[in-house]
């Protein structure tokens, strides 16, 4: 399998085959324990959760979230974006990048591999994240919420309020599974 994947960053196939078998062997991810999920396809992070059977509770809306603020024009183009990059994560006892998972009773948090394959643009791109096995936090849903919605230089941002912990701001993409979440958390 190493070998494979060396030969696909060195030489990546450009036909849609290559690529066609590059997504099956990342999706299936028999040897990371992790659960791959592709971006960019509508409810994909919820019917990934369900089919794997982590959680209990049927999902009813999963995206992807990271902790920081979403970056104004002025901070890009003076470098002070740089600052959000290096600074500590506001809740420690979730990652930088996670995904959470909304079910009937409960919301729960998961951690995100920061590895990406593929990008999400042109017609034969797959772009695929994979989600850690293991629960990250566990809270009833009636407190979990998302306030301040706002959007920046093609980044949504918005403010998480978790029991236990100080509102932390977010930022997510145009990743419709994610809006789907965000509809179900905004108050």
């Amino acid at each position: 399998m190493w070998l494979e994947v060396v030969i696909d960053v060195l030489w990546p196939g450009k036909g849609p085959k290559a690529l066609e078998a590059s997504a099956e062997r990342i999706i299936d991810g028999r040897h990371s324990g992790m659960l791959a999920v592709e971006c960019w396809a509508p409810g994909a992070f919820k019917r990934r959760l369900n089919q794997s059977g982590w959680l209990e509770d049927e999902v009813i809306a999963a995206g992807w979230l990271e902790q920081g603020r979403t970056h104004s024009l002025f901070a890009l183009l003076t470098g002070l974006a740089l600052i959000q990059v290096v600074r500590r994560r506001r809740a420690m006892s979730l990652p930088r990048e996670f995904v959470l998972a909304v079910t009937a009773d409960r919301v729960v948090a998961l951690g995100l591999s920061p590895w990406k394959e593929g990008d999400g643009h042109g017609e034969d791109s797959v772009s695929v994240l994979k989600i850690k096995p293991g629960e990250r936090g566990s809270w009833a849903r009636g407190p979990v919420r998302l306030t301040d919605l706002h959007e920046r230089v093609r980044t949504k941002g918005a403010t998480l309020q978790l029991p236990g912990e100080e509102p932390f701001p977010v930022t997510y993409g145009g990743d419709p599974s994610t809006h789907e979440l965000i509809e179900h958390l905004r108050r």
